[in-house]
């Protein structure tokens, strides 16, 4: 965008104007579309969800309809849907062990709440795949990802212990109330000990928090894991089977559902053509929406009928702040209330189509200004995955004039403050 001043950076906003915010594309080829009122491509179902939602049930049934009326649609797609239905059905007897016990493709399991653990994992399953054929190797183990999961294995970072003992026995306990703590897993996982136990031993144990130890294992392959008494990378060596065992079951199941989605996807552009909204293919796209509040529905506690208004201010924040959780506001903000312009514009409802993982996306005005950060969506945009509701789903964004406010004058970030308004070094 270039070096501009404070005043067009954060131009105050107009009374209803257009906005439009960047996002990766993160619905998935499972979704289906349909036009809403106007022409815009609207998300409502997903092959795969299901969803009781009334408009994503008419949505899902509707596709299908159109599919099976046409002889070579039905032929070509109809049995799509079933057989992920059924992939779905395989997968669900072991679906929460996978979670708990192996976790999704390049993420920790969640109980493993430490980077020491993903660490640990890391060493233990890339010192195995090596030594296999690249075509036999787990995806994230092949040899074009091996220097990206390098460098991220042996990067520098801090780790402050007590910190990842509470945590990984946060992790433990909701594995232990997930599975119940007569499951196979949880009885070798914890054995005795209890959760706080275990993860206090695991991080003391560990030295995998300094990056060379880390480098000395990566290096030395198999042959310096097993030899290695460090707690961590014993615990990962002990449990690798489970995880592994769930994988391969889960991978398979995957691959039905995967296949079948992409004939979804193809029946999806048969039957609306481009009206339907494009595959996820992780770029980047645009939303376009206006700033504006809502109504909430009637008979919603505790505020049926009540009309939402677009923005909030730090005024209002003071006046909900009680020094009590949740509305207890850092000492630092209290003590510089005084100095703060309180009709400042806190955080600002948009109607552009938000789900999960649109957080941290700007929020462009029409002569694409920041005038904000998604950060959030309202009650209704809970359902985004599946459908889209212009009456009432909302994101939510911070406005970068608040944004302004904190770093010049609770935090005294002038140094950034002059840099975002083009002000000389």
């Amino acid at each position: 965008m270039g070096a501009i001043g404070q005043a067009e950076l954060f131009r105050p906003f107009a009374q209803a104007p257009e906005v439009v915010f960047a996002r990766a594309a993160s619905r998935s080829p499972l979704f289906g579309a349909n036009a809403a009122a106007g022409g815009a491509p609207v998300v409502i179902d997903s092959a795969v969800g299901g969803g009781d939602d009334d408009v994503a049930v008419r949505a899902r049934g509707e596709l299908r309809e159109r599919v099976n009326a046409n002889p070579d649609w039905r032929r070509e797609y109809a049995g799509a849907w079933d057989a992920i239905a059924e992939a779905q059905r395989r997968t669900a007897p072991f679906a929460r062990d996978w979670l708990w016990i192996e976790g999704p493709p390049g993420f920790r399991p969640p109980w493993a709440k430490t980077s020491l653990f993903f660490w640990a994992r890391t060493l233990v399953r890339a010192a195995s795949e090596r030594l296999r054929d690249d075509s036999e190797r787990l995806p994230e183990y092949g040899s074009a990802r091996l220097p990206a999961l390098e460098q991220r294995l042996l990067a520098e970072q801090p780790l402050d212990r007590d910190f990842e003992s509470a945590k990984l026995a946060f992790g433990l306990r909701a594995l232990r109330e997930a599975l119940g703590a007569d499951h196979p897993f949880v009885r070798k996982l914890l054995g005795k000990a209890s959760p706080a136990e275990l993860a206090r031993q695991l991080v003391q144990g560990s030295t995998l928090n300094r990056a060379a130890e880390r480098q000395r294992l990566w290096q030395g392959g198999q042959v310096a894991v097993l030899a290695s008494h460090d707690r961590m990378l014993q615990l990962a060596l002990a449990i690798d089977a489970d995880g592994r065992a769930l994988r391969a079951r889960h991978d398979v199941e995957e691959s039905v559902v995967a296949q079948n989605a992409e004939r979804v996807a193809r029946a999806r552009f048969a039957v609306y053509g481009m009206r339907a909204a494009p595959d996820a293919t992780s770029s980047p796209r645009l939303s376009f929406g206006t700033v504006r509040g809502w109504r909430e529905p009637q008979g919603r506690e505790p505020r049926g009928g009540a009309l939402v208004p677009a923005f909030t201010t730090l005024q209002g924040m003071f006046e909900r702040a009680t020094g009590r959780e949740p509305y207890a506001l850092p000492q630092r903000w209290l003590e510089r209330q005084r100095r703060l312009a309180l009709d400042t514009p806190l955080n600002f409802a948009t109607d552009n189509d938000v789900v999960g993982g649109n957080s941290g996306s700007p929020v462009l005005n029409r002569q694409g200004e920041l005038v904000g950060l998604v950060f959030d969506g309202n009650l209704d945009s809970l359902g985004g995955a599946y459908g889209f509701d212009i009456a009432l789903n909302r994101t939510v964004a911070v406005d970068a004039r608040a944004i302004w406010q904190a770093l010049d004058v609770v935090y005294g970030a002038q140094r950034v403050t002059a840099e975002i308004a083009g002000a000389a070094p």
